[in-house]
């Protein structure tokens, strides 16, 4: 099976976990327990998690690890994938428990769109500065909190080349796999955590491998 093939499959697994997840969300009362049912998934379907599963709760930081603490209303991101064969798949999506309000609509459709429309505009040969760039101009005033890269490569490691950001960029070449991952991150109470994230497979056509839905989901 080469490369290709097998980041297909991982990313639909991914897919397929992200979706069991939503499905049994009201048996959840903690982030860990969300953890521990899409870790069980991968396992039971022949893969290993390809980094320590994140389950974000109305938090505001880019890696945050799943408590004890019980689930409440606000933004959930829920960032895994997984790993086989050598290579590993990466997603992120959001998702809101309860009903958001106007702004907290506006400023996920804002996250969205920032991630759609840096998607449409990888190509090869792309500058991982240049993506991450338009990415911040397309956040507008909320691109201070945006604070990490754009993407980065995926291969033997999580993170590898190219790097999609503006320091010390890299080309995307054919034939690799990336990622696209715009996200803000704003303290409060509560605080919010936002990220969109895909795997790519850049080639002649650029291909989305992760296909979970990007629309808010409320549950």
């Amino acid at each position: 099976m080469n490369a290709y093939a097998v980041m297909k499959r991982l990313c639909r697994i991914t897919d397929d976990a992200y979706e069991e997840a939503l499905k049994n969300f009201p048996r959840f009362t903690t982030e860990m327990d969300v953890a521990r049912f899409i870790n069980r998934y991968f396992r039971k379907h022949g893969v290993k998690p390809a980094f320590r599963t994140i389950v974000a709760n109305n938090a505001a930081e880019i890696h945050h690890w799943a408590s004890k603490c019980k689930l409440r209303r606000g933004f959930v991101i829920i960032d895994i994938g997984a790993r086989d064969k050598g290579l590993s798949s990466d997603m992120s999506r959001t998702f809101f428990i309860g009903q958001p309000t106007p702004k907290e609509k506006r400023l996920y459709e804002l996250v969205r769109n920032c991630q759609t429309k840096c998607c449409e505009i990888v190509k090869v040969n792309s500058n991982g500065g240049t993506l991450d760039k338009h990415a911040r101009k397309l956040l507008g005033k909320y691109a201070k909190y945006f604070l990490h890269s754009l993407g980065h490569g995926l291969g033997k490691k999580i993170h590898q080349g190219p790097r999609i950001s503006s320091n010390n960029p890299g080309i995307v070449r054919k034939g690799d796999f990336i990622t696209i991952e715009p996200g803000i991150y704003i303290t409060g109470r509560p605080s919010i955590g936002i990220r969109i994230e895909d795997t790519l497979y850049v080639s002649k056509d650029v291909e989305i491998l992760t296909r979970s839905p990007k629309h808010l989901i409320t549950v």
